[in-house]
């Protein structure tokens, strides 16, 4: 009986190993930041240039992205989408709004507690490796639905840094402006995705994270798919530069200080003028 017993502790054991190893999903994001929040303003510009400009970085900043997963590993990519230039015929100006790595590949493996992105800077493909850093969770009793699925609340503080670049046709310095201020994030996570995983580099919970408010972008999961019937292949990228964090943030700062300073040496005098926003954290 004794044997009898143990083997089918042995057998259970098994089967929920076998059953954690195929268990797979794939969630769908759409990300959308609030314009109206955002501190934004021209230097000299009229209101109705404003507004054109607001209109333009809204709809580029309005994006769909997609996780697949299983119990360990994730992986996080954009969606394909026409994109629109944000220079219009005339208008003498072009806005450029970069979130970093938003347009690579983002692997991230939760039990190893490390990740691997793909990057490219000014062309040039670089692979981000390094460890996830933990997220200091602040977990809340309140509930909603989303869809089908119970979430709760969980919070953490960050730091942001936004950096603004503005070169214009005066004669005044044009020195990059940089602002730090605290942003609490507000996640809702379902356990009954019993996955640590989440959009972008959010990760730690004890389920799937399926919305987001950071500061003024919001993310919101659309759709979930769990056991498709096809597979999803979850691999870690490969190709390009292999760097570190730090290593990749101090390439980043001096390709854009090179590129401000070509592109305020080459300016003339009542030429186009270019507004550049780039924001960390």
């Amino acid at each position: 009986m004794k044997k009898t017993i143990q083997l089918l502790l042995i057998l259970f054991a098994l089967s929920n190993t076998i059953s954690a190893q195929d268990f797979q999903g794939k969630a769908l994001y759409k990300s959308i930041r609030n314009m109206e929040k955002m501190n934004f303003h021209m230097e000299g510009g009229d209101p109705v240039m404003e507004q054109r400009m607001k209109d333009m970085l809204k709809k580029q900043m309005e994006k769909e992205f997609e996780l697949a997963f299983d119990k360990q590993s994730s992986v996080y990519k954009k969606q394909d989408a026409l994109e629109s230039s944000a220079q219009q015929p005339g208008g003498g100006m072009v806005v450029m709004f970069m979130e970093s790595g938003e347009d690579g590949i983002l692997y991230k493996n939760t039990q190893e507690k490390r990740f691997a992105s793909t990057r490219d800077v000014f062309g040039k493909e670089f692979l981000v490796k390094d460890e996830l850093k933990p997220i200091e969770w602040k977990l809340g009793k309140e509930t909603k639905q989303i869809g089908n699925y119970t979430c709760y609340n969980a919070t953490y503080e960050r730091q942001q840094t936004t950096t603004v670049f503005i070169s214009d046709d005066s004669e005044e310095d044009d020195a990059p402006k940089e602002t730090i201020e605290n942003i609490t994030v507000t996640v809702w996570y379902t356990p009954d995705i019993p996955v640590a995983h989440g959009p972008a580099m959010l990760w730690g919970l004890p389920g799937l994270i399926m919305e987001v408010q950071d500061g003024n972008l919001k993310t919101i999961c659309t759709q979930v798919i769990l056991n498709p019937t096809d597979k999803i292949a979850i691999n870690e990228p490969d190709g390009g530069k292999v760097v570190n964090e730090e290593k990749y943030e101090k390439i980043m700062r001096e390709k854009m200080d090179e590129m401000e300073k070509i592109n305020k040496g080459g300016r003339k005098k009542g030429e186009a003028h270019t507004i550049e926003i780039n924001i960390e954290g």
